[in-house]
């Protein structure tokens, strides 16, 4: 593995985490399941500032998924095609028994 491809996977790794968060700490959009749980009227006394917040999450999220998407798609590309080179899985279990048997 290079260079670049280990900080693209890194890359990839924090956005997906981020994106996990950002969906986690958003508000839900309310409707039939929010009415059938009890959930409170949407009237103007009850709106807050977590509106901004609600919102900012979204744009977050939607920008968020696209760059996880692009960034799999860099990572698809520039992986190694292990299955058309001769390095085979045969060999590398072989190395594996013998770094094992040198061990001890």
């Amino acid at each position: 593995m290079n260079v670049v491809s280990i900080i693209i996977q890194i890359v990839l790794l924090v956005v997906g985490v981020a994106l996990v968060l950002a969906v986690m700490f958003q508000k839900g959009k309310g409707g039939l399941s929010n009415t059938i749980a009890g959930g409170r009227n949407d009237s103007f006394m009850d709106r807050d500032k977590s509106v901004d917040t609600n919102s900012l999450l979204n744009k977050f999220t939607i920008i968020g998924s696209i760059v996880f998407v692009v960034l799999v798609i860099v990572v698809y590309v520039i992986q190694p095609d292990y299955a058309n080179t001769t390095y085979a899985v045969n060999d590398t279990w072989k190395e594996i028994s013998e770094f094992a048997s040198s061990l001890g």
